[in-house]
């Protein structure tokens, strides 16, 4: 089990880089890469995958959890506290210091339209998380500063609705509707593009849909049917992976994503979950300083997913507000140095918030009997 958290941490890790590769590196630079052959635009554009791949991971850890404890009393209650504990404090410093900076920044004579705090959403917007619905109907980017809590948002309405399921669907029902959604979601996305154009296909929460069920799925088979999680080798799972998501790259071009794009890399992403949790027969070798390295980036990657943009950009405001998609000559340094102050950001919050959190929520809300070593989610 621990060999797993290990892989499944690795994976997160993976998933964060490629969203920081994309809002750090591609984005600044984004003039600098526009004579780039079309193959290395391609890859540097595709670091939303990350995305995707975090929503199938997150989906087979919690359900995972709620599998192991089905039956216990007050479960769906519980899995609501423990949520709000892991979620609700590091998001909520998060909108206080996005509005609070944002006042700031207008009071000081910055302008209305600077990039990190343009056009936000109202408040309430945030807080009952509803801007992934409400930003395609919006003109322009929102601010960049709250620009990641779009997925945030569509994870809490999974996680709102996960239990509920579980209560109410049979194991063999909830397979086989989360393996329709999987078949109906291509469709789907399709007809939200052309009924609401591309913005709610990339960011509502019904156009992932697939990436939520492929994890449910696998959470499930290794229940159930744990013989078909070693249908094939870790290997082989993880080459398709990368094979199918670097298809998408030709496939479907496009920063944001297609119909196409999405469908490939939620595959993908569940590909890869299949390698990270197949059961191996071997002792595994101790883990390689690439292989520790990723699962660091996976167990902080709460904190460097919500706050890599306002530091981001916080270090770009210290630099004469400086605009990174215009100021391309100051964006290496720039860059370099908000890496440096995000990954120490995300250190200290994994160890001195976020684990007293989850902590916190074992002793306060724990779960009624023990089921092996809990996955970390």
């Amino acid at each position: 089990m621990q060999d797993r958290n290990l892989r499944i941490d690795v994976l997160r890790g993976v998933a964060i880089l490629l969203v920081l590769e994309q809002h750090l590196l591609w984005w600044p630079f984004f003039k600098l890469v526009l004579d780039a052959p079309p193959l290395v635009i391609g890859i540097l554009q595709y670091g939303w995958a990350g995305v995707d791949l975090f929503f199938v991971v997150s989906a087979y850890l919690l359900t995972t959890n709620l599998l192991r404890h089905q039956g216990e009393a007050n479960l769906v209650m519980q899995f609501y506290a423990r949520r709000a504990l892991r979620i609700l404090p590091l998001y909520w410093f998060l909108l206080l210091a996005g509005f609070a900076t944002r006042h700031w920044w207008l009071a000081s004579g910055g302008s209305e339209s600077f990039w990190l705090w343009r056009n936000p959403q109202p408040l309430h917007h945030y807080l009952l998380f509803m801007q992934n619905w409400a930003s395609s109907g919006r003109p322009g980017p929102g601010p960049e500063f709250f620009g990641p809590t779009w997925s945030l948002a569509a994870e809490e309405h999974f996680y709102f609705v996960l239990p509920l399921l579980l209560a109410l669907l049979k194991p063999r029902q909830l397979g086989w509707f989360a393996a329709a959604l999987i078949l109906a979601s291509p469709f789907l996305r399709v007809a939200i593009t052309e009924g609401a154009g591309p913005a709610a296909a990339a960011f509502w929460t019904i156009s992932h849909l697939d990436a939520f069920a492929w994890g449910v799925l696998i959470a499930l088979a290794g229940q159930y049917r744990p013989q078909l999680l070693t249908l094939a080798s870790a290997r082989f799972y993880g080459g398709w992976a990368a094979a199918i998501i670097t298809s998408a790259i030709f496939l479907a071009p496009g920063a944001r994503g297609t119909p196409l794009g999405v469908t490939l890399v939620a595959l993908g992403g569940a590909l890869a979950l299949l390698a990270a949790v197949r059961p191996s027969e071997l002792k595994s070798p101790a883990p390689s300083l690439l292989t520790r390295a990723l699962a660091w980036c996976g167990k902080r990657c709460y904190s460097l997913y919500l706050f890599h943009f306002p530091i981001m950009g916080l270090t770009y405001v210290a630099a004469g507000g400086l605009n990174p998609l215009e100021e391309t000559h100051a964006s290496a340094t720039l860059v370099a140095l908000s890496l440096v102050l995000v990954f120490a950001f995300a250190d200290l919050s994994y160890r001195f918030v976020e684990k007293p959190l989850m902590a916190m929520a074992n002793r306060i809300f724990p779960y009624a009997r023990k089921t092996g070593e809990p996955l970390s989610a």
